[in-house]
């Protein structure tokens, strides 16, 4: 009797195999939430994996909040999550859909919102509310109120997040200056200063004829993935960072410091810090007392960066970024304002502490909230009325009120009430509009660690300047500049999309 099971073809299983783009596409937005609709299409064709991303992201800011009151179930509907996120919390959405499991945030000096390290933490959704929450205890999401320990969260998903600090090369001109070297701290923003009001922007074409040998890297032809450019730097890539001190991260041998935060035994940390910058790799040991120069971070940085499965995610105010709440209102009231809407760090790590610093700061805003909303009732028609916003009740900001009535009078009697709000739990955000040659110098640092990673799967850009975190007589320079980088790496293997 013959063999039944060989009489008949077997059924052949499906396998969705990764599917590869004929040139590597570049999607530019104007606004940086955007690049999530073009990361979800790449998932949706395979072109990317679904799960387990590392996001390589250069930018000012972290962009890894969420809308406090969103429902993590929102996340699963396309339509009204891109109708609830903003440019500051479009990558958590990404890792609670299970598809990031990775963020690498390369930051200029001048944005110090989460400290150089490697943190493991959970990004879940809340049994009782339903809402997004991290369980990591920076002060970053500790201030905008989205912390939560493990066991009131379920569904929860694994991130590890790297933020490294990408110090910026010297250029041809004043090659004396090292603007970020630590030995000289105190006098850098002097430095800075000088430098950029020497530079007063210079016009981008004068600017280019004085430094065509020092460009020449982004104009020309194809060059090789594996080139070396050590050629275009200086001595000071050379120079080494001082060694940085181990986080202990078993609780049971004692208390210990790291970010000014005491860390207790009486609470086990949600956030795991595993290591301080630059050392990323698992294997990589503590290295005291012998100092790291810039190629060990490249180094470790291939290690956590998978050769077929990262997105290269760049925002334009990397290389220079204002603060636009910042240019509303004159220095000492915005000052004030930054007084107002300050944030008190927990003492320790320790769970009683947390949970007084978390209701402090619920307690904080709401009263701030409230305040807004009087502000607004008592003020429908924004007139120039002295009597109208005085109110003594203790359930009100006083210091707010106050505030309110000398900028409405510096106004003719019109104040945006929701925006000097928004201003105020923006006060934080970092101001450093960079001259042109602190650009460049950006520049080569970026270019120096595309050198050493293989090429990604996909690029997005954001532009930024619509809402004016991106100089406006900036930014046409820097794209102009990213795109001759990428050109240099890639060649004609890249499809540039503009999407704005």
């Amino acid at each position: 009797m013959s063999d039944e099971r060989n009489d008949f073809p077997q059924a052949k299983r499906v396998k969705l195999q990764r599917r590869k783009y004929d040139k590597l596409p570049v999607w530019i937005c104007e606004n940086h939430d955007e690049v999530l609709y073009y990361i979800h299409r790449a998932i949706a064709s395979r072109h990317i994996a679904f799960e387990n991303l590392t996001v390589l992201h250069f930018d000012s800011h972290p962009d890894l909040t969420v809308p406090l009151n969103m429902a993590a179930d929102t996340v699963f509907e396309q339509a009204k999550l891109y109708e609830e996120i903003s440019i500051a919390d479009w990558i958590l959405p990404a890792v609670y859909a299970g598809h990031v499991s990775r963020v690498v945030w390369v930051k200029p000096p001048w944005a110090d919102q989460i400290r150089d390290g490697v943190f493991h933490f959970k990004v879940g959704k809340h049994k009782e509310s339903g809402l997004v929450r991290v369980t990591c205890l920076e002060s970053y999401f500790l201030e905008e109120l989205l912390y939560a320990d493990e066991e009131s969260l379920e569904n929860c998903r694994d991130l590890e997040l790297i933020v490294y600090t990408l110090k910026s090369f010297s250029t041809p001109k004043r090659q004396n200056i090292n603007y970020w070297d630590d030995s000289s701290q105190g006098n850098g923003d002097k430095n800075i200063q000088e430098e950029e009001s020497s530079n007063n922007f210079a016009d981008e074409g004068n600017y280019n004829k004085k430094n065509k040998q020092y460009l020449s890297f982004v104009k020309s032809p194809v060059v090789d993935n594996n080139v070396n450019l050590k050629h275009l730097l200086h001595k000071e890539e050379e120079e080494t960072l001082k060694p940085e001190t181990c986080v202990k991260t078993n609780m049971e041998k004692g208390n210990c410091e790291a970010g000014g935060l005491e860390h207790s035994s009486s609470v086990q940390d949600d956030c795991c810090i595993l290591r301080l910058m630059p050392t990323l790799s698992g294997h990589a040991k503590d290295r005291q007392g012998e100092g790291r120069t810039q190629d060990d971070f490249y180094k470790d940085l291939v290690d956590v960066i998978p050769a077929d499965n990262y997105i290269l995610d760049v925002d334009m105010d990397f290389f220079s970024t204002q603060n636009p709440f910042q240019l509303l209102y004159k220095v000492d009231d915005f000052k004030t304002l930054k007084d107002i809407y300050k944030f008190q760090e927990p003492l320790s790590t320790d769970k009683k502490d947390l949970e007084n610093c978390i209701r402090s700061r619920e307690a904080q805003v709401r009263k701030i909230e409230d305040t807004i909303q009087h502000l607004q009732e008592e003020c429908p028609s924004n007139v120039n009325d002295e009597d109208t916003m005085i109110s003594n009740d203790s359930c009100f900001n006083q210091d707010l009120i106050k505030l309110s009535e000398k900028i409405r009078q510096q106004c003719g009697g019109v104040l945006d009430f929701e925006m000097l709000h928004f201003s105020g739990m923006s006060c934080d955000i970092p101001h450093h509009v960079s001259s042109f040659e602190m650009i460049d110098s950006l520049m080569v640092s970026l270019a120096t660690v595309l050198n050493h990673l293989p090429k990604p799967t996909l690029i997005t850009m954001a532009r930024s300047s619509y809402d004016e975190y991106t100089p406006a007589d900036q930014v046409e320079y820097i794209q102009s500049s990213l795109l001759r980088i990428l050109s240099s790496f890639y060649g004609e293997n890249i499809v540039t999309n503009k999407c704005y």
